[in-house]
């Protein structure tokens, strides 16, 4: 046989194999791609280019009004991921809009331009994009835009947190005022640290070219340098398998705080774990998040 050919089979058969894990271990998500509640508008811009990173999906609870918002910011070590990710067999961050529309939440999930197409600042910028689209257009879906909560997974969650404890990045578009709180879904917190923590492999192929290898421009970027002894209203999530370096930075930001926040370690859930929890059987995420909004 053709060694091509050969090649061929082995790579489809690979990924084949990829797709039927996916689909088997996240089975339970596949029904909730049952949407007949839910309006669902796809890829809106919220910058006017054509750059497809600078587009955003909503999803809408049919037949109400002035219900509170998600904005949600998906992770990928700020160089990987999209809003469709593994749209095609899970749903994923599809379903997490899905999931919340259903309880009637509305939910903008977007996307930002990565690493190395820009550095962190690019993704930041982004991010308060969306926001300021969510806060300028939302309420004609009949959302609530004084009840915006900002929610990430991962390098999300760190760009979430970021958010809300530089109260100057917010303040610098004017959206302070919208924002009733902060979601954060295992990020990390401290960017020196995972510098000093990584391998050098690492750090040149993720940390230096999104934050730089200059000491001060992670600190700019660590959420613990805004810290001091409370924080806005926040709910911080992690696994009880999610990566240490995560678990410890964020268990030493509640020891430190004098009002601690909603803080939940999920049993049995890894780092990836805890962003498949939407709208699964015994789903222990959604009702936290519920109960942080309403």
């Amino acid at each position: 046989m053709n060694i091509k050919i050969i090649l061929l089979l082995i790579i489809l058969s690979v990924s084949f194999g990829g797709i039927i894990f996916c689909i088997k271990k996240y089975a339970p998500l596949v029904p909730y791609q049952n949407k007949s509640d839910v309006e669902i508008i796809k890829n809106i811009p919220y910058i006017d280019d054509t750059n497809p990173k600078h587009k955003l999906d909503v999803y809408i609870p049919k037949n109400k009004k002035n219900f509170p918002l998600v904005h949600f910011v998906h992770g990928g070590y700020w160089m990987s991921g999209d809003k469709n990710y593994y749209a095609f067999a899970t749903g994923l961050y599809g379903n997490i809009g899905t999931t919340l529309a259903k309880n009637g939440i509305g939910v903008v999930v977007q996307n930002y331009r990565l690493a190395p197409e820009t550095q962190i600042q690019g993704q930041i910028d982004d991010v308060l994009s969306g926001i300021d689209w969510t806060v300028e257009n939302m309420s004609q879906y009949g959302g609530d835009t004084h009840k915006i909560y900002l929610m990430g997974h991962s390098a999300g969650g760190h760009i979430v947190t970021l958010l809300g404890t530089n109260k100057d990045l917010l303040k610098s578009k004017t959206l302070d005022s919208f924002v009733a709180g902060f979601i954060d879904l295992s990020g990390i917190l401290d960017i020196p640290e995972m510098v000093q923590t990584h391998t050098d492999e690492f750090n040149q192929e993720i940390s230096f070219p999104v934050f730089s290898a200059e000491n001060e421009v992670q600190k700019k970027y660590s959420p613990t340098n805004y810290i001091s002894s409370t924080l806005p209203h926040f709910l911080i999530i992690v696994g009880e398998h999610d990566f240490p370096l995560i678990k410890k930075q964020t268990a030493e930001l509640i020891e430190s705080l004098v009002q601690k926040p909603p803080y939940y370690i999920l049993p049995g859930q890894s780092h990836i774990d805890i962003i498949t929890q939407f709208g699964k059987t015994n789903d222990k995420i959604t009702p936290l998040i519920l109960d942080f909004i309403q």
